[in-house]
């Protein structure tokens, strides 16, 4: 529910009462009633960047982006937390194979199965959305780029060096494998910082880094203070 609410929020810039997906539309509750969501209108987030000049860019998994930012959006990229084709630049006919597989419940023995393909599809997402946040940056005209990261999501497959998975990625007690991938998150965000140092472009850039909630399952971690 928090991650349900907090994206369409921060894309249509007021915070919303409640969002649901019923089939394949995503909606919002307002004064009691459901209608389709929109994140286009006057004063969105990406309707505001426009109209201050900027060119906008989008990239991330979770929300079909592209097409709720249609034609607000200048460059831009959906990735898929389960569809494995959407991360994968060429055809591949195992990709249906591997989506059901990581559509499958983690629990033992599906697990085995499922674990595998997962993990490597978190790595997958994890490379598309470092290598759009590492774009160069234009000064004329300026950019507004908003790239959203599946980590520190589970599965739990990094650690401060980099790709590392455990056996069992979706383990949640104790925390220490979150606590790992949250150092990975740590080293991402400072390369990103010193890349865009080593580009000329930090001196002229706004780095902005959000967060929807702590650690669900438990631990010090859970404030998302």
């Amino acid at each position: 529910p928090e991650t349900l609410r907090s994206l369409p929020s921060l894309l249509a810039a007021p915070s919303l009462e409640d969002v649901r997906v019923e089939d394949d539309q995503i909606l919002e509750l307002v004064d009691g009633r459901l209608v389709p969501f929109s994140a286009t209108e006057p004063g969105s987030l990406f309707a505001t960047a426009r109209a201050l000049g900027f060119s906008t860019e989008m990239a991330g998994f979770y929300l079909p982006y592209c097409e709720l930012l249609r034609g607000l959006v200048d460059v831009c990229q959906s990735l898929s937390f389960y569809n494995v084709s959407t991360a994968d630049d060429d055809f591949s006919p195992i990709d249906p194979v591997l989506t059901t597989l990581v559509l499958w419940p983690r629990q033992f023995p599906f697990g085995l199965l499922k674990n595998p393909p997962f993990a490597m599809l978190q790595r997958e997402l994890v490379e598309h959305a470092t290598a759009f946040a590492r774009r160069p940056m234009r000064a004329t005209p300026p950019v507004f780029r908003l790239v959203h990261f599946s980590v520190p999501h589970l599965p739990f497959v990094f650690d401060a060096e980099g790709y590392d998975p455990p056996f069992d990625p979706l383990q949640t007690a104790p925390d220490s494998a979150y606590v790992r991938q949250l150092r990975y998150v740590d080293r991402l965000v400072g390369d990103l910082v010193a890349h865009l140092r080593s580009t000329g472009a930090y001196e002229t850039t706004t780095v902005v880094l959000l967060s929807d909630h702590g650690f669900r399952f438990g631990g010090k971690e859970r404030d998302p203070l």
